[in-house]
């Protein structure tokens, strides 16, 4: 699963600070809320998400 850190890799650390105002629980957060958006993409499509996939991964660490 995607974590802080992971997102903290991904935006860098000054966006990362300014966005989340060093609140980790921001952060988290935004996570849960792009896991439940592909969520609703897959189940548009009656299908589930596969949490092991590279490319669900991505996408929930983009749309964080």
């Amino acid at each position: 699963m995607v974590t802080v850190e992971d997102l903290k890799g991904d935006v860098g650390e000054n966006a990362y600070r300014m966005l989340t105002n060093d609140d980790d629980a921001v952060a988290q957060r935004a996570i849960e809320k792009a896991i439940i958006w592909v969520k609703a993409k897959f189940a548009k499509c009656g299908e589930e998400p596969d949490f092991n996939s590279e490319f669900v991964l991505e996408a929930i660490l983009k749309r964080a």
